[in-house]
């Protein structure tokens, strides 16, 4: 079955503040935060009572009726908002608050709180619809291509496929480099190509260097991205030969570390399908090891029964001891 790549996706991922800007923001004016505006817009909220909160994404918008006559208010929503992690605020100033004060200005620029003012015939409903309208229609996307990513890689293990197709089919979707190594961090599978003089030891040594396993900064984040039982971003660390960041993750199954995922040179414009498909290979992967670890396991036990039988002349006849080999992997 072909591939789909990240680079042939034709999706529309949730925006960031900037792309809001250049939009549905065309008329608005930034007054601060204007080194912030990366962050992605996951929702959309009017605050017009005091008691609505902001959450987490959240781009707020707001009238300031509530706190009109308050300016220590208006200060305090800017550090709500910085506080839940929202991405951003519209104000109408007019004609409740009839401008925004400088100290709420330099309270967003501060807490790196985007912060914005639009005119008074601008009607909040023509802002918010289209820009809800984008967020729902990349979610809708998000969840179909997370589905369509799983169906493929639980389809590879299903098939009986290993580790090494489910590598190269992880290589192939993301169109990058991936190294997959046990818990031990010995070499199970690689696809993809790269430069990093890092990835290219790890391959010639079919593993990673106990130098690198042991470097202080190596442990850290190794700890963090066992902690987080997801995918991590991690920097470049040019005195171990990792001349590039990559995106690591562990495979887990029963709480147990059973491996790593590690890629290099992930699509930077499609960053969230990276994410997900990282977190589904990791998925498959542990199955796969854990199968391959149980099939190991008995194998063993079947040919050191075999074994034993031959010593204690106890194996039948020849034809049977043979049959009994065959069924042995080399």
């Amino acid at each position: 079955m072909a591939t789909k790549r990240v680079e042939d996706e034709v999706q529309e991922p949730r925006p960031t503040v900037r792309e809001v800007m250049r939009s549905v923001l065309a008329q608005a004016k930034l007054i601060a935060g204007a080194d912030w505006l990366d962050r992605r817009v996951e929702g959309v909220r009017l605050m017009e009572t005091p008691e609505v909160q902001p959450r987490a994404g959240d781009l707020m918008f707001t009238s300031g009726f509530p706190i009109k006559d308050d300016v220590s208010a208006q200060i305090r929503l800017v550090a709500r908002i910085a506080d839940s992690g929202g991405a951003g605020l519209v104000v109408r100033p007019l004609p409740y608050m009839r401008k925004v004060p400088p100290e709420m200005v330099t309270e967003a620029d501060r807490l790196k709180v985007p912060l914005f003012t639009v005119p008074s015939d601008v009607q909040f409903v023509d802002l918010m619809a289209p820009l809800l309208e984008r967020i729902i229609n990349a979610e809708h996307w998000r969840l179909k291509r997370s589905i369509e990513i799983h169906h493929r890689f639980t389809e590879l293990v299903l098939d009986g496929k290993g580790v090494n197709e489910i590598c190269r089919t992880l290589a192939d979707l993301l169109e990058s480099a991936v190294v997959v190594e046990d818990a031990s961090f010995h070499l199970l599978a690689h696809a993809g190509g790269s430069a990093d003089p890092h990835r290219k030891e790890t391959i010639l040594r079919q593993g990673t260097p106990q130098r690198v396993l042991f470097d202080p900064q190596i442990q850290r984040m190794l700890r963090e991205v066992e902690a987080k039982r997801g995918p991590v971003k991690v920097p470049a660390f040019p005195h171990l030969g990792m001349s590039r960041e990559r995106l690591i993750a562990p495979i887990f199954a029963s709480n147990q570390v059973l491996g790593y995922i590690s890629i290099l040179d992930h699509p930077p414009r499609n960053e969230e399908l990276a994410f997900m498909a990282i977190e589904q290979a990791a998925l498959v992967l542990a199955l796969s090891i854990a199968k391959e670890r149980e099939l190991s396991e008995v194998e063993g036990r079947v040919r050191g029964e075999y074994l034993e039988d031959l010593l204690h002349g106890t194996y039948g006849d020849e034809a049977a001891a043979q049959r009994r080999a065959r069924h042995l992997r080399p």
